[in-house]
């Protein structure tokens, strides 16, 4: 006569108590960002949204060709971050067509963006 084999069941080796649901943003930690960037052909004029993360005692926004030369200045100075989106504008018309790249430098931070201008 064969015994059968005794078969445990496996407990748990820690109890956990439930925990509530965090919000989305509970550990997401805020940070610098373009948040878009956008031609108006009408008027020949490029807007860069930007949220900051934290002021800026400096910081300068830029456009750049593809050779990597600085092509138009669009903003000098300092900045105040807020909860808002923050726009920089420039025109842009007397720049040809093509591939650029948005700078963003600042004393704590460095962001790029590629637009292409197209009319």
């Amino acid at each position: 006569m064969q015994r059968s084999p005794k078969i445990a069941l496996a407990t748990p080796l820690l109890q956990t108590a439930k925990l509530p649901k965090q919000q989305l943003n509970d550990t997401t930690r805020r940070t610098s960002r373009i948040v878009g960037t956008s031609l108006d052909a009408s008027s020949d004029v490029l807007t860069i949204r930007m949220e900051l993360a934290e002021s800026q005692s400096w910081m300068e926004v830029a456009l750049f060709n593809m050779l990597g030369k600085r092509v138009k200045d669009i903003y000098r100075g300092p900045a105040q971050a807020d909860d808002s989106v923050r726009d920089f504008s420039a025109t842009v018309s007397d720049l040809p067509n093509g591939l650029y790249i948005v700078s963003v430098q600042g004393s704590t931070v460095r962001l790029a963006d590629k637009v292409f201008i197209s009319r």
